[in-house]
Protein backbone atom coordinates (compact mmCIF):
# COMPACT_ATOMS: atom_id res chain seq x y z
CA UNK A 1 0.00 0.00 0.00
CA UNK A 2 1.03 3.42 -0.55
CA UNK A 3 0.42 5.76 1.93
CA UNK A 4 0.17 9.65 1.02
CA UNK A 5 -0.17 12.15 3.51
CA UNK A 6 -2.27 15.46 3.93
CA UNK A 7 -1.63 18.53 5.93
CA UNK A 8 -4.77 21.05 4.58
CA UNK A 9 -7.15 20.48 2.40
CA UNK A 10 -6.26 22.19 -1.30
CA UNK A 11 -2.54 20.47 -1.18
CA UNK A 12 -3.69 16.68 -2.51
CA UNK A 13 -1.71 14.32 -4.46
CA UNK A 14 -2.53 15.53 -7.47
CA UNK A 15 -1.56 13.73 -10.61
CA UNK A 16 -0.08 10.93 -8.46
CA UNK A 17 -3.65 9.65 -8.07
CA UNK A 18 -3.89 9.69 -12.36
CA UNK A 19 -0.55 7.94 -12.00
CA UNK A 20 -1.61 5.18 -9.10
CA UNK A 21 -4.56 4.56 -10.55
CA UNK A 22 -3.20 4.06 -14.13
CA UNK A 23 -0.86 1.62 -12.23
CA UNK A 24 -3.61 0.08 -10.40
CA UNK A 25 -1.90 0.95 -6.98
CA UNK A 26 -3.17 0.05 -3.64
CA UNK A 27 -3.24 3.92 -2.37
CA UNK A 28 -4.53 5.26 0.85
CA UNK A 29 -4.50 9.20 1.78
CA UNK A 30 -4.38 9.93 5.60
CA UNK A 31 -6.00 13.63 6.03
CA UNK A 32 -4.20 15.31 9.19
CA UNK A 33 -6.01 18.12 9.72
CA UNK A 34 -9.58 16.40 9.60
CA UNK A 35 -7.56 14.56 12.60
CA UNK A 36 -6.99 11.01 10.73
CA UNK A 37 -4.24 9.29 12.77
CA UNK A 38 -0.83 7.47 11.31
CA UNK A 39 -0.66 4.24 11.32
CA UNK A 40 1.26 2.49 13.97
CA UNK A 41 2.21 -0.82 11.95
CA UNK A 42 4.37 -0.24 9.32
CA UNK A 43 4.28 -3.65 7.77
CA UNK A 44 2.03 -3.17 5.06
CA UNK A 45 3.34 0.74 3.92
CA UNK A 46 5.32 0.25 0.26
CA UNK A 47 6.38 3.79 0.24
CA UNK A 48 4.58 6.85 1.82
CA UNK A 49 4.56 10.77 -0.19
CA UNK A 50 3.84 13.04 2.43
CA UNK A 51 2.40 16.37 0.67
CA UNK A 52 2.87 20.56 1.40
CA UNK A 53 0.86 22.67 3.53
CA UNK A 54 1.02 26.18 4.46
CA UNK A 55 1.87 25.75 8.04
CA UNK A 56 5.42 25.97 9.47
CA UNK A 57 7.15 22.60 10.43
CA UNK A 58 8.27 24.48 13.88
CA UNK A 59 4.49 25.23 14.46
CA UNK A 60 3.91 21.98 16.27
CA UNK A 61 2.13 23.78 19.36
CA UNK A 62 -1.07 24.98 16.49
CA UNK A 63 -0.75 21.98 14.91
CA UNK A 64 -0.08 19.14 17.11
CA UNK A 65 -0.26 15.95 14.19
CA UNK A 66 3.12 17.58 13.09
CA UNK A 67 4.79 16.18 15.80
CA UNK A 68 3.02 12.59 15.47
CA UNK A 69 4.38 12.78 12.21
CA UNK A 70 8.14 13.83 12.98
CA UNK A 71 7.54 10.52 14.80
CA UNK A 72 6.14 8.50 12.16
CA UNK A 73 8.94 9.71 9.66
CA UNK A 74 11.41 8.96 11.99
CA UNK A 75 10.71 5.47 12.52
CA UNK A 76 10.08 5.33 8.26
CA UNK A 77 13.68 6.26 7.96
CA UNK A 78 14.69 3.81 10.74
CA UNK A 79 12.74 0.95 9.04
CA UNK A 80 14.50 2.25 5.73
CA UNK A 81 10.56 2.58 3.82
CA UNK A 82 10.62 4.47 1.21
CA UNK A 83 9.42 7.86 1.41
CA UNK A 84 9.05 10.71 -1.49
CA UNK A 85 8.49 13.94 0.64
CA UNK A 86 7.11 17.51 -0.90
CA UNK A 87 7.54 21.06 -0.28
CA UNK A 88 6.32 21.24 3.82
CA UNK A 89 7.11 17.19 3.19
CA UNK A 90 10.15 17.59 2.31
CA UNK A 91 10.96 20.08 4.79
CA UNK A 92 9.46 17.70 7.80
CA UNK A 93 11.68 15.22 6.63
CA UNK A 94 14.20 16.97 6.71
CA UNK A 95 13.49 17.77 10.00
CA UNK A 96 12.99 14.08 11.09
CA UNK A 97 16.56 13.48 10.33
CA UNK A 98 18.14 16.21 12.49
CA UNK A 99 18.06 18.93 9.94
CA UNK A 100 17.37 23.17 10.26
CA UNK A 101 14.24 24.16 8.93
CA UNK A 102 13.95 27.75 8.72
CA UNK A 103 12.82 31.21 6.69
CA UNK A 104 14.05 31.55 3.47
CA UNK A 105 15.49 34.39 1.97
CA UNK A 106 12.56 34.75 -0.75
CA UNK A 107 9.49 33.47 -1.15
CA UNK A 108 9.48 31.18 -4.13
CA UNK A 109 6.24 31.26 -6.03
CA UNK A 110 4.89 29.71 -9.41
CA UNK A 111 7.32 28.75 -12.18
CA UNK A 112 11.45 28.49 -11.75
CA UNK A 113 13.79 26.33 -13.32
CA UNK A 114 15.52 23.79 -10.85
CA UNK A 115 18.91 22.29 -11.52
CA UNK A 116 20.20 19.15 -10.96
CA UNK A 117 23.49 18.92 -9.32
CA UNK A 118 26.03 16.18 -10.97
CA UNK A 119 24.62 13.82 -8.16
CA UNK A 120 21.07 14.72 -9.10
CA UNK A 121 22.14 13.67 -12.84
CA UNK A 122 23.01 10.17 -12.25
CA UNK A 123 19.95 9.74 -9.51
CA UNK A 124 17.46 7.38 -10.31
CA UNK A 125 15.18 9.59 -9.26
CA UNK A 126 16.02 11.86 -12.13
CA UNK A 127 16.59 9.36 -14.43
CA UNK A 128 14.75 10.76 -18.31
CA UNK A 129 14.70 14.75 -16.95
CA UNK A 130 16.82 17.47 -18.01
CA UNK A 131 19.46 19.09 -16.22
CA UNK A 132 17.50 22.21 -15.92
CA UNK A 133 13.68 21.71 -15.43
CA UNK A 134 11.17 24.08 -14.71
CA UNK A 135 8.81 23.61 -12.04
CA UNK A 136 5.93 24.69 -10.30
CA UNK A 137 6.98 26.35 -6.47
CA UNK A 138 5.49 27.99 -3.44
CA UNK A 139 7.02 28.19 -0.08
CA UNK A 140 8.38 30.85 2.06
CA UNK A 141 10.43 28.68 4.48
CA UNK A 142 13.86 25.94 3.18
CA UNK A 143 15.65 23.35 4.60
CA UNK A 144 19.21 22.29 5.19
CA UNK A 145 20.70 19.09 3.34
CA UNK A 146 20.34 16.45 6.28
CA UNK A 147 24.05 14.95 7.38
CA UNK A 148 24.57 12.28 5.44
CA UNK A 149 21.84 13.10 2.40
CA UNK A 150 22.95 13.74 -1.09
CA UNK A 151 22.29 17.15 -2.25
CA UNK A 152 20.51 16.63 -5.60
CA UNK A 153 18.99 20.14 -7.02
CA UNK A 154 19.11 23.22 -6.98
CA UNK A 155 17.66 27.14 -7.83
CA UNK A 156 18.35 30.36 -8.27
CA UNK A 157 15.79 31.55 -5.57
CA UNK A 158 16.38 28.45 -3.04
CA UNK A 159 19.97 26.22 -3.25
CA UNK A 160 18.52 23.35 -1.39
CA UNK A 161 15.65 21.96 -3.99
CA UNK A 162 16.15 18.48 -3.54
CA UNK A 163 18.14 15.61 -1.35
CA UNK A 164 18.15 11.52 -0.91
CA UNK A 165 18.65 10.18 2.30
CA UNK A 166 19.76 6.63 2.11
CA UNK A 167 18.55 4.75 -0.40
CA UNK A 168 14.87 5.56 -0.48
CA UNK A 169 14.31 9.00 1.03
CA UNK A 170 13.95 12.00 -0.89
CA UNK A 171 12.82 15.27 -0.06
CA UNK A 172 11.69 17.69 -3.02
CA UNK A 173 11.53 21.39 -1.92
CA UNK A 174 9.35 22.28 -5.46
CA UNK A 175 6.04 20.99 -6.49
CA UNK A 176 5.92 17.91 -9.00
CA UNK A 177 2.40 16.88 -8.50
CA UNK A 178 0.63 19.98 -9.57
CA UNK A 179 -2.20 20.07 -12.00
CA UNK A 180 -3.82 22.78 -14.20
CA UNK A 181 -6.62 22.77 -11.51
CA UNK A 182 -4.68 23.00 -8.47
CA UNK A 183 -2.63 25.31 -9.34
CA UNK A 184 -5.88 27.44 -10.32
CA UNK A 185 -7.27 27.13 -7.24
CA UNK A 186 -4.34 28.17 -5.13
CA UNK A 187 -4.13 31.23 -7.23
CA UNK A 188 -8.04 32.22 -6.80
CA UNK A 189 -6.88 31.77 -3.11
CA UNK A 190 -5.36 34.94 -3.33
CA UNK A 191 -8.13 37.24 -4.62
CA UNK A 192 -8.78 38.68 -1.44
CA UNK A 193 -5.41 40.41 -1.19
CA UNK A 194 -5.18 43.90 -1.95
CA UNK A 195 -1.60 43.90 -2.82
CA UNK A 196 -1.33 45.12 -6.96
CA UNK A 197 1.90 42.97 -6.89
CA UNK A 198 0.67 39.93 -5.94
CA UNK A 199 -2.38 40.69 -8.09
CA UNK A 200 -0.35 40.83 -11.20
CA UNK A 201 2.14 38.06 -9.99
CA UNK A 202 -0.96 35.56 -9.70
CA UNK A 203 -2.13 36.30 -13.48
CA UNK A 204 1.18 36.11 -14.60
CA UNK A 205 1.18 32.27 -13.08
CA UNK A 206 -1.77 31.36 -14.33
CA UNK A 207 -0.85 32.37 -18.06
CA UNK A 208 2.63 30.36 -17.55
CA UNK A 209 0.55 27.42 -16.28
CA UNK A 210 -1.16 26.78 -19.49
CA UNK A 211 2.46 27.41 -21.54
CA UNK A 212 3.69 24.92 -18.94
CA UNK A 213 1.57 22.00 -17.14
CA UNK A 214 1.27 19.70 -19.99
CA UNK A 215 5.67 19.47 -19.86
CA UNK A 216 5.07 19.25 -15.66
CA UNK A 217 2.79 16.33 -16.12
CA UNK A 218 5.32 14.27 -18.03
CA UNK A 219 8.01 15.30 -16.01
CA UNK A 220 6.02 14.53 -12.88
CA UNK A 221 4.98 10.79 -14.47
CA UNK A 222 8.42 10.19 -14.84
CA UNK A 223 9.51 10.64 -11.05
CA UNK A 224 6.64 8.63 -9.95
CA UNK A 225 7.98 5.95 -12.01
CA UNK A 226 11.55 6.37 -11.39
CA UNK A 227 10.39 6.49 -7.56
CA UNK A 228 8.15 3.50 -7.16
CA UNK A 229 9.18 0.94 -9.85
CA UNK A 230 11.64 -0.63 -7.29
CA UNK A 231 8.67 -0.87 -4.88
Amino acid sequence: MILVIKHTPNEGPGSLVTYSQKKKFNIRVIELFKGDKLPVRLGCLQSVVTLGGPMNVYEEKTYPFLKEEDRFLKRLLEKEIPVLGICLGAQLLAKASGATVKRGTCREIGWHSVQLTTAGQKDRLFKGIEKTKEFFHWHEDSFNIPRGAIHLAYSGQCYHQAFRLGKHAYGLQFHPEMTRSMIREWILGQEDREDRFISEEMTRILDETEEKIDTLLKTAEKIYENFFITF
